[in-house]
């Protein structure tokens, strides 16, 4: 993705950038790569600021320091997380869980590690249960109810725990998902690339969950949740999945149930027109003012 880019001569808030566009492409290995890389960089510059006989000068940044440090422990657990190399994306997820040994931190440092030490409670939770942990289930879910800030990320590690570990989250499921999706619109569809991911993602293990674990009904109810929700944030990749869930379930479904499938469809088709409409207009004013000229 960026080999012919060398990451050592790209300034920190550049390489941060890359790290979030790896992720959006589910370029793991490359994730721990480029955040080994910026750790040693940051490490270095850190090591220089303490020795006042090195006059390294210090790079532009946009953040403290020690943000620097965190993140490239964050982003590559995430990525072993997404390798299933749990034990290792652990260490990655202690290592930043408590950054106060670094030193002349400011008051805005000061609050990085304090954003680090809550993620890190945040992360252990999912790698636990995504190791087949399901005693801390109970554990996680007071955690999501206090910090609802964390009810997405949460409720995704909670799905790919149930469908990699055969779990029955009835009760967890049903207990968050109006939450979810009452979330506000800005929120579903945030620019952030790693927020809108976790949203996709969620509503693809979402899926795979009610197929294998819910009574038919309700499974078929969740599944056109799904697909009105995919008007705001569409992923043609969920929603063909969904589509076809869909298709395997339509014997199950009421009449009802049918009918409100087709107005969905029916909608999204006409949004289509619309916006095909919404183009031609463009061209054809675009034309006429070319030819007024």
């Amino acid at each position: 993705m960026y080999s012919f880019i060398d990451v050592e001569e790209v300034d920190f808030d550049t390489v941060v950038k890359m790290l979030r566009m790896a992720y959006s492409f589910e370029a793991w290995d490359q994730m721990t790569e480029i955040s080994d890389s910026l750790h040693k960089r940051v490490q270095s510059v850190y090591e220089n600021t303490l020795n006042p006989l090195r006059a390294v000068p210090v790079p532009n940044l946009e953040r403290p320091l020690v943000y620097y440090y965190g993140y490239t422990l964050l982003m590559k657990g995430l990525a072993l997380k997404k390798l299933k190399k749990f034990s290792e994306a652990k260490d990655c997820i202690l290592q930043y869980a408590n950054l106060s040994w670094f030193e002349e931190l400011d008051k805005a440092g000061e609050q990085e590690v304090k954003e680090y030490r809550f993620r890190s409670r945040a992360e252990l939770f999912g790698i636990e249960l995504l190791s087949g942990n399901t005693r801390v289930l109970g554990d996680y879910i007071l955690f999501l109810q206090q910090h609802p800030q964390e009810l997405l990320p949460g409720m995704l590690n909670i799905l790919e725990s149930a469908n990699a570990h055969n779990m029955d989250i009835h009760v967890t499921l049903h207990m968050f998902l109006q939450s979810i999706w009452n979330l506000p619109p800005h929120i579903l569809t945030q620019p952030d690339i790693i927020g809108s991911m976790y949203f996709h993602s969620f509503l693809d293990e979402l899926l795979q969950y009610i197929m294998n674990k819910e009574e038919h009904g309700t499974a078929v109810d969740i599944i056109l949740k799904i697909l009105d929700v995919l008007k705001q944030v569409e992923n043609l990749k969920v929603f063909k999945k969904t589509v076809a869930a869909f298709e395997m379930m339509r014997e199950q479904a009421t009449e009802a149930q049918i009918s409100k499938f087709r107005s969905i469809l029916i909608s999204y088709l006409k949004e289509d027109m619309h916006s095909d409409d919404e183009l031609v207009l463009a061209k054809t004013k675009v034309s006429s003012s070319a030819s007024a000229c």
